[in-house]
Parts: structure tokens; C-alpha cells; sequence
């Protein structure tokens, strides 16, 4: 080896330390199989060595195989926002639509509701119908007391004919006892 103290604190002290096949390369181990901690599945381990250029080579690769997949990724994503933008520019004008033929029915509607309450006619007609309702009131109270009257002076002449009546008949029998005194 090469007297590497990191050569003699692992597993694999002779095939990183001591085999001289391997020396000046960059080795790495990639294993299959054993995501997700699957036991029955079948595993696998490859190694790879590549002298320190075709290593920055390997990685370089990598990183643009990464950055292409990361772009088609975003260009994928950007088609998919597009798409669903125009979605929503058309269901938001659909609405907008909808919303301007409510707000016109609705200014149609306070236009001949705002023609109808300050029509002269119906004011008119509203100012005889509170005077009459005035007078009614009025009225009615007048003859609510005129019915109390009417009432109370019934029962005064009903209690005058009972009076009148006692009278005229203790007059009766005062006629009577003077007729019968006299014979």
C-alpha cells in the first residue's frame, strides 16, 4: 500500500490500499436492490473506476443529464401553467360575463324601481291615502267616544225609565190610597 493510515480503518482496506490495479482511479460503488429496505429483492453492486479526467468527464455528464432533465421538467410545468391559465382566463371572462348581465338586470331593475317611487301619480296618490288614513283615524276615534257616550247615556236613560217608572208607580198607588182615603 501506500502507507495510508485510512488504508487500515475499513472494510475494504485491501482493495482501496493495497491493490495497485486501482491506483490513481476513482472508484465508485453504486448498489440496487436495496431501496425502501426491500429484503427479497434481487441486489446488485456495481463499481465504477475512472482515472481523475474521465471522472469530471462522468460528473459533468451527469450534471447536464440532470440540468436537461431539470429543464424539460420546467418547461413541462410551464406548458401545464399556461394551459391552465387559459383555463382560468376563460372561466374568469365566463364570469365577468355572467356578473355584467347581473349587474345590468339589476341597474335596469333600480331604474324603473327609482321611476316608479318618485312618479308624481303614485306620490299623490300616496299623500291622499296617508290623509285618508289621517281622517280614518281620526274618525274611528270620534266614534269610539261617540259609542262610549251612547253607551253611558243608554244606561243614564235606562236607569231614568226605571226611576220614571218606580215614580209613576208609587204615584199610581198614592192615587189610589187618596181614592180609597176620600171613599
Amino acid at each position: 500500500g501506500r502507507g495510508d493510515p485510512a488504508c487500515f480503518d475499513s472494510v475494504y482496506t485491501y482493495e482501496r490500499c493495497c491493490q495497485t490495479d486501482f491506483q490513481d482511479l476513482i472508484c465508485t460503488q453504486k448498489r440496487k436492490g436495496e431501496e425502501g429496505g426491500c429484503v427479497d429483492c434481487q441486489k446488485t453492486v456495481y463499481y465504477t473506476c475512472l482515472t481523475p479526467p474521465e471522472k469530471r468527464l462522468h460528473d459533468a455528464q451527469e450534471d447536464y443529464n440532470k440540468q436537461v432533465d431539470t429543464f424539460n421538467t420546467l418547461q413541462n410545468k410551464s406548458a401545464k401553467l399556461a394551459s391552465d391559465i387559459n383555463a382560468a382566463k376563460f372561466d374568469l371572462q365566463n364570469k365577468s360575463d355572467i356578473y355584467n348581465e347581473h349587474y345590468r338586470d339589476y341597474d335596469t331593475k333600480l331604474r324603473v324601481w327609482s321611476i316608479a317611487f318618485n312618479n308624481e301619480t303614485r306620490l299623490l296618490a300616496s299623500g291622499r291615502f296617508n290623509a285618508q288614513q289621517g281622517v280614518y283615524n281620526h274618525t274611528n276615534q270620534e266614534l269610539k267616544l261617540a259609542q262610549s257616550n251612547l253607551k253611558t247615556a243608554r244606561e243614564e236613560l235606562s236607569a231614568a225609565l226605571k226611576t220614571l217608572q218606580g215614580a209613576q208607580d208609587l204615584r199610581k198607588r198614592a192615587e189610589e190610597t187618596v181614592r180609597r182615603n176620600e171613599s
